[in-house]
Formats: structure tokens, sequence, C-alpha cells
């Protein structure tokens, strides 16, 4: 079996070997730190399109709440002239008894 021996000298294969090492290392590096930015970019879209979309929910949500008033005053108009109406029926009811009451 053949000794091992270190060689001390710097060869051609050695320096590709480098090379290869480091420029993938910086490949590496820049395809992480693209991404990194694009996910920031994608991140700060989402952002923005979620503030777009709560505002926009708010103003609905005023309108709604505007339209609700609006019927409930209604409501309460209604009911206060159904409760003159009541009151004038059971008026009216109270003066026909009178009259059928007599002979």
């Amino acid at each position: 079996m053949p000794k091992l021996e270190f060689d001390p000298k710097i060869s051609l294969g050695n320096i590709v070997t480098i090379a290869v090492v480091l420029i993938g290392a910086v490949t590496a590096w820049n395809t992480v730190v693209n991404r990194q930015t694009q996910l920031t970019e994608k991140v700060a879209l989402i952002e923005a399109a979620i503030a777009g979309s709560a505002a926009t929910r708010d103003q609905q949500m005023a309108g709604h709440e505007a339209r609700i008033r609006a019927v409930e005053i209604a409501q309460a108009a209604q009911s206060s002239d159904l409760r003159a109406i009541q009151s004038g029926i059971s008026r009216i009811e109270a003066q026909l008894e009178k009259l059928s009451t007599k002979p």
C-alpha cells in the first residue's frame, strides 16, 4: 500500500476548487439577499392591500351605521304615529260604545 504524502505546492486544481467554492458562496449569498428583498416587497404590497381593504371596510361600516341610524329614526317616528292611531281608534271605539249603549 502506498504511503500518503502531503504536497505543499498549490496546483491549478487547487485554484479552480477555491474559485468554484468562492463563486458558489457569492452566488448563494446574492440569491438569499435577492429573495429577502423580494419577500420584503411582497410583504409591503400585502400590508398596503390590507390597509386599503381595512379603509374600504371602515367606510362601508360607517355607511351601514348611518343607514341603520336612519332606519331607527324612521321606525321611532312610525311607532309614535302608530300609538297615535291606536289612541284615536280607542277613543272612537269608546264613543261607539257610548252611542250603542244609549236606548
